[in-house]
């Protein structure tokens, strides 16, 4: 099955990287904190409090500068904005690479397990390296458009393998890993990546200089420079022919994001995925009303290696019931230095709020020292689609030949027949 991915905003902010009213907010403080023009920038952001409008509202001050230079207007309040606009950007990079590896390799690896089995592509407005750190730690190779690092510390922009068999990421805005080198802008990628301040570029040995190649907002004409056209059309390409779509923590703000999700709805099914259950006014699209963690870690990769996907969606929609989402249960549940009952706690949320875990993890539980957190996964298998395999996987554990998990594996038996 051919599947597209799409991950919002709403994919990072649980993974550590604040939404956009939690970044004005922080990065409010921060200007405060380092006194760095802290009342102009509470005028900008106003009530709103959303980092795009200050960054678009900086981008207007500041390209006028030349028309009030000729008019012999005062450049005072234009070095303010300068000054700003330099700290935000690199706010912004800076609060994309919070996230944690551990936390991303939960997050995106059950999906990616599923490549084997489907044809994904996944595709991101978002900065961080979320996805990339989770496939790293998975040893699943991803094509990004970029060769694979050699022995250097850079890799350039070949395109993507029309007819590769790795899951294909797309970074529509870019990454905070990507950069900008020389006169012609080449894009580049490195493997140490580093925030940008201003206009402040990296010079690595007997290299070009290297600028930021973010698409932040209002700096759409970015989006003329390579890689981006081609990202677009790769992205549209992909839309046209996926038998199935996905949008997972975004509002659709985004008008070619959502005229993308919009043009699939005639062909294919499609899903938005957030905790509101909302379909932001778009016609033939099914709501599933849980949070991402829930979502990519439980929900979709079990309907990706289940017998028909689009049924297993389908079903989850009508009966999601998801309060706070399942990466810190799982979190809690994998951690072997945590108490028992606690972990046991964490494992009966999920039950209780009808999620499961892929069979890779389920595994990891099942064979855990500890019978009581073996125990108490058993009440996960009914959900898996998996659940004859685990099943004789739970029977060969070392915990077989103990009288309550054997009994409660019996149990189990009798309960899926």
């Amino acid at each position: 099955m051919k599947v597209l991915v799409f991950a919002g905003a709403g994919t990072s902010v649980e993974l550590g990287v604040p939404a956009m009213t939690g970044m004005a907010e922080e990065f409010l403080a921060h200007t405060k904190q380092w006194d760095i023009e802290p009342d102009l920038v509470q005028k900008l952001i106003s009530s709103t409090l959303d980092i795009e409008h200050l960054i678009e509202s900086l981008d207007l001050i500041c390209t006028a500068r030349s028309p009030l230079e000729l008019i012999g207007e005062a450049s005072a309040h234009l070095d303010r904005a300068d000054k700003i606009r330099a700290e935000v950007e690199w706010f912004v990079q800076h609060a994309a690479e919070r996230v944690n590896a551990n936390d991303a390799k939960l997050m995106w690896g059950a999906v990616l397990r599923t490549v084997s089995s489907n044809d994904i592509t996944l595709v991101t407005t978002n900065y961080d390296r979320a996805i990339e750190l989770a496939a790293n730690a998975e040893t699943i190779p991803v094509d990004d458009g970029f060769a694979p690092f050699a022995q250097g510390e850079t890799a350039l922009w070949v395109g993507f393998n029309q007819n590769g068999t790795k899951p294909r990421l797309l970074k529509l805005h870019g990454s905070t890993d990507w950069y900008a080198a020389g006169e012609n802008r080449i894009p580049t990628k490195l493997r140490h990546p580093m925030p940008l301040f201003g206009r402040a570029a990296l010079r690595l040995t007997a290299g070009d200089e290297l600028g930021s190649a973010l698409v932040l907002p209002s700096r759409e004409k970015i989006l003329n420079h390579s890689p981006y056209p081609r990202l677009s059309q790769t992205f549209l390409n992909e839309a046209d022919s996926c038998d199935l779509a996905v949008f997972v923590g975004s509002s659709l703000r985004d008008r070619h994001i959502r005229e993308a999700a919009d043009t699939i709805t005639k062909r294919a099914p499609v899903y938005l995925v957030n905790p509101s259950g909302d379909t932001y006014g778009l016609e033939k699209v099914k709501a599933i009303k849980q949070y991402a963690s829930s979502f990519l870690i439980s929900t979709l990769p079990n309907a990706l290696i289940s017998s028909d996907p689009v049924a297993a969606l389908e079903s989850t929609a009508s009966t999601a019931n998801d309060n706070i989402g399942a990466l810190i249960a799982v979190k809690k549940a994998l951690d072997s230095n945590a108490l028992a009952y606690i972990r046991c706690s964490e494992l009966e949320h999920l039950d209780e709020i009808g999620l499961t875990l892929d069979p890779y993890l389920l595994k990891q539980l099942l064979a855990d020292p500890d019978t009581s957190v073996a125990r108490y996964t058993l009440g996960l298998i009914s959900r898996s689609p998996a659940r004859s395999t685990l099943v004789e996987y739970a029977a060969a554990t070392s915990h077989a030949n103990e009288d309550a998990f054997k009994e409660d594996l019996q149990l189990l038996l009798e309960m899926i027949g």
